[in-house]
């Protein structure tokens, strides 16, 4: 069997009891605590790949392993980790929000939209690509970029941690 991330052989994969014997509830639980710590983000990625060493096939260490391959500016193990996480699922939403944003950060926002389009037929209400398809209708020059502006702040006013966004969302309608 073949790793998810890379050619390496399942076999020859080191892991240690004592991560196997923690648990996967336990990793992501250690994962939370230290998610918004930067200075930890090396551990958090090792978390994930523990979690990946024990199940390949678990999405949600693929998502959140390309999250932290993002952060690092490592594009191609992040779009790898997604391209991964999409195989596994295509109908779950996260990795299809996670690659608009890659796309986003790649001046590929044609694909991201598309990306976004997949994420908002699965949550018509997800306020990260709602954000992510105005910028990138935005960008594009569409002059659908208005209306979307407006649909993100309509949804967004109501979703807690918001504020910051939708004061940006405002100024960039505005600047329209």
């Amino acid at each position: 069997m073949v790793d998810a991330l890379s050619a390496t052989p399942r076999s020859s994969v080191a892991v240690s009891s004592n991560v196997v014997s923690i648990g996967v509830p336990a990793l992501f639980a250690k994962a939370d605590r230290i998610r918004d710590d930067v200075r930890r983000l090396d551990e958090w990625m090792a978390i994930h790949k523990s979690i990946l060493n024990i199940e390949p096939e678990n999405y949600n260490a693929l998502v959140a392993l390309a999250k932290g391959h993002y952060e690092l500016e490592e594009d191609e193990e992040a779009a790898r980790a997604l391209r991964a996480a999409i195989e596994l699922d295509a109908s779950r939403p996260a990795a299809h929000h996670q690659l608009g944003v890659l796309l986003q950060a790649r001046d590929d926002d044609a694909r991201a939209l598309r990306a976004f389009a997949l994420v908002l037929l699965a949550d018509p209400r997800h306020v990260g690509a709602l954000f992510g398809t105005a910028k990138s209708l935005e960008a594009l020059g569409s002059r659908k970029a208005k209306k979307a502006w407006r649909n993100y702040i309509r949804v967004a006013i109501h979703v807690e941690d918001q504020d910051e966004w939708v004061a940006t969302a405002r100024a960039r309608l505005a600047a329209l």
